[in-house]
């Protein structure tokens, strides 16, 4: 495999989002496929997530890219990396930065970052075994601290050892929804900024009780997402609207996952889960879709351009059907059910900062069928594209309450 031919294709993958220039030319120098198992190292420059053993990973290159970015190097600093991993993180930091403390809890990885990370020639980093209290305090301050796990909150123990003036970048909220922070400590008040929605592997040990929590009222959001993991339901359904318009930001495995987690918890006639989701990211059956849905459809720029386009299919005679018997004068109920499921699909995805929009004009569903490979006794129902908005459209007026709803008999207000 041509590995520079594929790293070099990732980085101008990553130069339409990521526009430091410093932190592309440091990924294009480092070859990432030494940083992962060798049964993995086709993969290597895909820009995804990839297992190194014991239950880790070696983050989406995205990610790495974005969180490097925001801690805005100029060459001179001292960093703390609190998360080895692979080393590879490190390696991107050591060519930006003056010094890297790299911490690692499990000395397996440490020892394999270590040996790797020498290979490479680097003298700017130095790998510490994790003690009891989070960071490396014999070292502090640092003028950056990039943690690669994440937190309930921002844990005390490292905001003391962060300069004033310095950035922390660490994701924060629970073990399955999180959002990607930067922290810049001042005197007075410190500053938090939202990156947008991540989710990495938990953060252990240290006084991860206490800390600055993940409340973003009143802070600058980047990124384009709009409040955070702390939404409310209520807030979601409100401030959720139908995205036309995306960026160019891939959507990473485990965020994907978690939009689909969502629609897997959906109610469903006698929790019959009729729904299945195919999830297209290849650009050739994009193009087909929106050739199927017609380009005067208001949607089809955003299924060509939206990072991913999920189709929602149905198992028939499931809904609404025991033993085999129609149970409602409705028919099969497949169509609430995966209305259901796609509710609960784009609303997760609002609350992670993600953009959708509902696609049923001109959808054609037999064709459909035919490009996705559907099997019978199945039917596409419709899709969404899902990405990060790039616009913010008002809110289209609602009927009041009074025009919708009747007491006890249709027509009595």
């Amino acid at each position: 495999m041509d590995f520079e031919a594929a790293r070099a294709r990732l980085i101008e993958h990553l130069s339409t989002e990521i526009k430091d220039e410093r932190v592309l030319a440091a990924m294009a120098r480092i070859p990432r496929e030494l940083f992962v198992p060798e049964g993995s190292r086709h993969a290597a420059y895909e820009d995804r997530p990839l297992h190194i053993g014991f239950d880790q990973t070696i983050s989406q290159p995205f990610i790495i890219a974005l969180m490097t970015q925001a801690l805005e190097l100029k060459g001179n600093e001292k960093v703390l990396e609190v998360g080895t991993g692979s080393g590879y993180q490190a390696a991107i930091l050591a060519e930006l930065a003056r010094l890297v403390i790299t911490v690692e809890r499990l000395p397996p990885l440490a020892e394999v970052a270590e040996k790797v990370l020498d290979s490479l020639g680097y003298e700017n980093i130095k790998v510490g075994l994790a003690e009891e209290v989070l960071g490396w305090q014999c070292e502090a301050p640092y003028d950056a601290i990039m943690v690669t796990a994440g937190a309930p909150r921002v844990p005390v123990d490292l905001l003391a050892q962060l300069a004033i003036g310095g950035r922390m970048v660490i994701p924060v909220g629970s073990r399955y929804i999180q959002e990607l922070c930067r922290i810049t400590k001042r005197k007075g008040k410190n500053i938090v900024e939202n990156l947008g929605g991540c989710r990495f592997v938990s953060l252990i040990g240290g006084r991860l009780g206490r800390g600055i929590s993940n409340n973003y009222r009143g802070i600058r959001l980047l990124n384009g997402n709009r409040k955070g993991v702390k939404m409310e339901v209520l807030e979601a359904i409100k401030t959720r609207r139908s995205i036309r318009k995306y960026k160019a930001t891939p959507v990473d495995d485990r965020t994907l996952e978690l939009v689909l987690e969502a629609a897997r918890w959906a109610p469903s006639w006698a929790n019959s889960q009729c729904w299945r989701f195919v999830v297209v990211r290849d650009p050739g059956i994009k193009a087909e879709l929106v050739n199927m849905a017609g380009d005067d459809n208001p949607a089809s720029d955003a299924i060509r351009n939206a990072p991913i386009v999920i189709v929602a299919c149905a198992e028939l005679g499931k809904a609404g059907y025991k033993g085999g018997e129609q149970m409602s004068d409705l028919g099969d109920w497949y169509m609430f059910d995966v209305a259901l499921a796609m509710q609960n699909l784009v609303l997760a995805a609002h609350a992670l900062g993600l953009g959708t929009v509902h696609v049923g004009l001109h959808f054609d569903s037999k064709r459909v069928a035919r490009i996705l490979g559907i099997p019978e006794g199945f039917r596409a129902v419709e899709m969404t594209p899902l990405g990060y908005p790039d616009q913010e459209p008002k809110a289209r007026p609602r009927k009041e309450l009074s025009e919708l709803v009747f007491y006890d008999k249709f027509g009595l207000r």
